[in-house]
């Protein structure tokens, strides 16, 4: 056949083969190679936020972590169309601490409060007016919201998210805790904490993560172990309160019930004045800013 196409007879050098398949094998040794490392690279990701634990990476037959890679590697800290056209409004960008200043003062943290991997960090501190955490609190005002936000806390840590409370709190008032000197927020506190580890955490579930500190909480709402991420949210409709903690509701109240009034009348808030100076919201319908507590180190998102 190839003396009647004119061409004559093709014959391929042997070396020529080789040296192709050489090629050939090299390039898939590469490719090989190279998704190894993407691989151990997205283990490394899913382990360091807090998405799954090295043991879960690690065991055999653990196929779902790569259906958890597309929410791992969005980007952080965004909105997306939907979330956006839902009206929800970015508190923290990931990159600054813009709208954002320490209670009872102007502009951003110089020190303390800061920003590293697109996390939000509060370094260890005594949890005191005078640490060096302080409390953050956003620039802008709510009424009736829903708060949502990722949290992770270091072992034995103990901090909270405050809400309907009036920043222009002055000193002098009844405090609210060992050294306390009136110079942080008085109001409604989501808890953050290492149940585990923490004294509080023995005190019972109004003193547990995900709690409405000291005056309600479920006790079948559990935060992840120290070191992962949580999942948190907190509603506020009118006078009605939740929280919730993982998708588990771990706190509700409505403040024109008697059960809140009995609650309130039992916790450390009873000493509070209704009126006067300093004023606070407990029952009231205010604007509120939102604070987080100083007492660290912990993470935010």
């Amino acid at each position: 056949m190839p003396a009647l196409l004119g061409c004559g007879t093709v014959i391929f050098p042997t070396d020529d083969c080789l040296a192709s398949e050489r090629r050939k094998f090299r390039r898939q040794r590469r490719h090989v190679r190279a998704t190894r490392l993407r691989i151990a690279r997205l283990r490394r990701l899913l382990a360091h936020v807090g998405v799954l634990t090295t043991a879960q990476l690690e065991s055999n037959g653990c196929a779902w972590p790569w259906l958890l890679a597309a929410r791992v590697l969005r980007e952080p800290n965004t909105l997306t169309a939907e979330e956006q056209t839902a009206g929800w409004k970015l508190l923290f960008d990931g990159r600054s601490l813009g709208g954002w200043h320490l209670y009872q003062q102007k502009g951003e943290p110089k020190t303390g409060w800061h920003v590293e991997q697109g996390v939000l960090i509060c370094p260890k501190t005594n949890g005191r007016p005078n640490g060096s955490g302080g409390d953050l609190v956003t620039d802008t005002k709510f009424v009736d919201f829903e708060f949502s936000f990722e949290w992770r806390i270091s072992p034995a840590g103990n901090s909270g998210v405050l809400y309907l409370f009036d920043e222009s709190r002055a000193p002098g008032g009844p405090p609210m805790y060992r050294g306390d000197t009136g110079h942080s927020p008085l109001g409604f506190e989501y808890q953050v904490l290492d149940n585990e580890n923490h004294p509080d955490g023995k005190r019972g579930p109004t003193h547990r993560a995900g709690a409405l500190y000291d005056l309600n909480a479920n006790d079948k709402a559990a935060p992840k172990p120290v070191g992962e991420w949580n999942e948190s949210r907190i509603v506020l409709r009118g006078k009605h309160i939740e929280h919730w903690l993982n998708g588990v509701k771990s706190a509700e109240a409505d403040l024109d019930s008697a059960a809140y009034r009995e609650a309130f009348a039992k916790s450390k808030y009873h000493v509070v004045p209704k009126g006067g100076a300093p004023r606070i919201c407990f029952g009231r319908r205010l604007e509120s800013r939102r604070s987080c507590a100083r007492h660290g180190p912990e993470l935010i998102r």
